[in-house]
């Protein structure tokens, strides 16, 4: 029989859809499964990274899960209107469990999968099916860290609910870089999940036409945050044009940037975004958990910033500052452009970026465990 199972997922940064697809790889790899995806993450992210054999088995649906926050500018987090959504998010409730109660029955799901939305826990609870997580952060560790303060005291009510929520699963298949995701009942600790480059360095360096004396650095920034900056950036800066370095955006800067000597992008018809990351001598990013991952795993320096009052990135650049690969910035330098003058040191780090050992079987781990409750 064939077993059916839903993934719900935040959009809040692709890095929840990029390991997911890891684990979804590894799952049709193993099992007759039809898996139905939700998320607000646009569908050709999935589309381009699974193989014409698997397209048959997902279906994705589009639904926004949670909220995630809501930003000023930048790396700047709007309090007021984040703590509105919060509480929207709550109060739909009742509307969404039997949204996605009679949509999982008329399904045959059996098995509910969270990165990291609260309220389908509360589905499977009711369905009396599991429910597993899979992630290294909560909301409600995202939230209670960014209303700590008294004067958002009126927002604890709240907040105990969504952790009320997490309470439910079955289990949490914690990823490094975890918050105390305190939560949650059942906790296993799992390898870094982050998908696995598919070609050499030196082939990706050859299609971009990168000499052997340039240095591949990418820039990730979000045009949709950051496009002003970028202009200044990529336009306007001297060194840019006569350094020995080329830089590499993602491809939906194409439409800020234009195609200059110095500037690659990374193919947007590519389904493997990865290999050009792993190719790279440097990334200058804000932190999440795919850029880290895949820095991580093949060896890349970074040069990193953090969401202010944002826990994940603290612990996940304490974490990264006890591998000495990385150099930190703070936002309002990050946004300035002040890594343009640290980038010759910080590429230096690559020697010991090499050479720092971690696990990276996490998909097959998740693969593994997930099994266990279809059998």
């Amino acid at each position: 029989m064939e077993l059916r199972v839903v993934f719900y997922l935040s959009a809040h940064g692709f890095g929840h859809a990029t390991r997911m697809i890891a684990i979804i790889r590894e799952l049709l790899s193993q099992a007759d499964l039809e898996i139905f995806v939700k998320t607000n993450v646009p569908k050709w992210l999935f589309m381009n990274s699974l193989s014409e054999r698997y397209e048959a088995k997902i279906e994705i649906v589009h639904q926004e899960c949670d909220v995630g926050v809501i930003y000023t500018s930048g790396f700047l987090i709007d309090i007021l209107e984040t703590s509105k959504v919060i509480r929207q998010m709550v109060a739909t409730e009742k509307t969404f469990l039997n949204e996605e109660h009679r949509f999982c029955r008329n399904n045959n799901i059996q098995l509910i999968i969270c990165d990291i939305p609260p309220l389908p826990f509360l589905v499977a609870n009711k369905l009396n099916i599991p429910c597993v997580g899979i992630s290294n952060f909560n909301w409600y560790d995202i939230y209670e860290y960014l209303y700590q303060k008294e004067e958002h005291g009126d927002l604890l009510g709240v907040l105990k609910k969504i952790s009320s929520y997490y309470e439910l699963a079955d289990l949490l298949l914690e990823l490094p870089f975890a918050t105390s995701n305190e939560s949650f009942s059942e906790k296993l600790s799992v390898p870094l999940v982050v998908r696995k480059r598919t070609r050499q360095p030196d082939n990706i360096k050859e299609t971009l036409n990168i000499e052997p004396h340039q240095k591949l650095i990418f820039v990730s920034l979000g045009w949709h945050e950051f496009k002003e900056t970028i202009r200044k950036m990529f336009f306007d800066v001297t060194y840019l044009k006569d350094s020995k370095n080329v830089f590499l955006l993602s491809s939906n800067l194409r439409k800020f940037v234009e195609p200059q000597k110095y500037i690659r992008f990374i193919p947007s018809e590519d389904p493997n975004s990865q290999d050009y990351v792993a190719a790279c001598d440097l990334v200058i990013s804000k932190l999440g958990y795919g850029i880290v991952s895949e820095c991580v795993a093949n060896g890349i320096p970074m040069i990193y910033t953090i969401r202010s009052n944002y826990i994940e990135d603290i612990l996940m650049g304490q974490q990264l500052e006890t591998f000495n690969t990385a150099k930190f910035l703070p936002p309002e330098r990050f946004l300035r452009g002040d890594w343009l003058n640290m980038i010759e040191e910080a590429v230096k780090l690559k020697n010991i970026a090499q050479h720092v050992h971690i696990d990276l079987n996490g998909a097959e781990k998740c693969s593994q465990y997930l099994m266990q409750y279809l059998e």
